[in-house]
């Protein structure tokens, strides 16, 4: 029982890869004339992390499966502590309650020697090195349920908040502000517009997903990310010339046979395809900003 349930926990990835980001249309203000549009938020929110010279703070990602493939539904609980320094120190450690009783966790850290990922369940450990720190935080990001991909890579550069404002499949928009653990925020939301299949795949359809965003209004850090996933997620279609990019990215040849590999990979997972529902929230508190961070924060102990 506990590989099916690994794999669709490690759809949680997955889905948040197929996330998108939403459209530059500008969202109507709300409220007295000085108030701050939902891009005006997101903008000012990549620019708070930019600026930043360490981070640190502790927290918890859960994960709520209802009625997964006809499942019964099960929640995943993980937390975890962050540490970043710049210009590429950091260490991520998360604990989990997995499934039928077992434990979990596991770190990523870089200590300007080398990247390594260690993942530990029920007490089998697996270490390994990676030539590349930001490898090493997408290696983690599914295991640690977000933990190593979220804040990291915002403050890292490698994942641009104001990247989203491009994309044209989800519309931005700001809801009422709320207070979130006695911390008033902004809140800014966007869903993905349904696909409906690509070609010869309308089995590959998705109902959409919903991204919400707590967004501390003294500093403009995110308190708190939601994600709502519908049933009717697959896999849609990658060009070769995406491939192609995205092993790029990792470093990796793009060679034809390695393109042909992810082209198998990716028909085995279309086939995988969601049916039920999966809400992640992740939530940050104690966050401790631009400290001279000890290098005993950035090793695995």
């Amino acid at each position: 029982m506990l590989r099916p349930k690994l794999i669709i926990s490690g759809c949680i990835f997955v889905a948040l890869l197929l996330a998108g980001g939403v459209a530059m249309a500008s969202a109507p203000r709300h409220g007295n004339h000085n108030k701050l549009t939902a891009q005006d938020i997101i903008i000012k929110t990549t620019h708070a992390y930019a600026a930043l010279s360490s981070y640190s703070d502790k927290g918890t990602a859960v994960a709520k499966m209802r009625g997964m493939n006809g499942g019964a539904s099960f929640t995943m609980r993980t937390t975890f502590s962050i540490h970043l320094q710049r210009p590429q120190l950091y260490r991520i450690h998360w604990s989990q309650r997995l499934f039928d009783g077992m434990t979990g966790g596991g770190a990523v850290w870089s200590d300007g020697k080398g990247s390594f990922v260690v993942m530990n369940v029920d007490g089998h450990e697996v270490k390994k090195k990676y030539s590349d720190g930001q490898l090493a935080l997408a290696a983690g990001a599914g295991v640690s349920n977000g933990a190593s991909s979220t804040i990291p890579e915002i403050f890292f550069g490698h994942k641009k908040l104001g990247d989203v404002l491009d994309s044209t499949n989800a519309t931005l928009r700001q809801q009422k502000d709320q207070a979130l653990h006695g911390v008033d925020c902004y809140v800014v939301s966007w869903h993905t517009h349904p696909a409906a299949g690509h070609g010869k795949q309308p089995e590959l359809a998705s109902s959409g997903t919903t991204v919400t965003l707590w967004i501390d209004k003294k500093n403009f850090l995110i308190r708190q990310v939601r994600m709502v996933i519908q049933a009717g997620h697959g896999v849609p279609h990658v060009s070769d010339a995406e491939i192609k990019k995205d092993l790029a990215q990792l470093h990796e040849p793009a060679t034809p046979a390695a393109v042909a590999t992810l082209r198998r990979e990716l028909k085995k997972a279309s086939k995988m395809r969601l049916k039920g529902s999966i809400t992640f929230t992740e939530t940050h508190g104690k966050i401790v900003l631009d400290k001279n961070l000890p290098s005993a924060d950035f090793s695995n102990h």
